[in-house]
């Protein structure tokens, strides 16, 4: 589990060849160029961003999975061109999404033929 004064940071920048955007944690790059990480909107760039912070912030894929779609539409979705949030904000959020929100019927793992695992 990552410390939670971990501060991950996202910045989009114009370059000549199109949009770049870049995620750091403390400094240190966790997504750039071509990882198709995005924010601001709902569409996949999003939802990856969200389930890389979730699962860098705790640790837990399958947290990850069963919480990114909602953490995008709640967090994500509505930074700008630059944000910052800590592991600790991260976590704080999936706490009080799994005590007031998390639906009880969306499995852990699902296996890429759609069963349960």
């Amino acid at each position: 589990m990552t410390p939670p004064n971990v501060t991950y940071c996202g910045e989009r920048r114009l370059s000549f060849d199109g949009v770049r955007c870049r995620v750091t944690a403390d400094g240190v790059l966790v997504a750039g160029a071509g990882s198709g990480v995005e924010w601001g909107y709902g569409g996949a760039g999003p939802a990856r961003l969200a389930a890389l912070l979730i699962a860098h912030a705790t640790g837990d894929d399958a947290l990850a999975y069963r919480a990114h779609v909602w953490f995008k539409w709640a967090v994500v979705y509505n930074w700008g061109a630059r944000w910052s949030i800590t592991a600790g904000e991260v976590r704080a959020w999936l706490e009080r999404w799994e005590r007031e929100a998390a639906p009880a019927d969306v499995p852990a793992v699902v296996c890429a033929k759609g069963g349960a695992a």
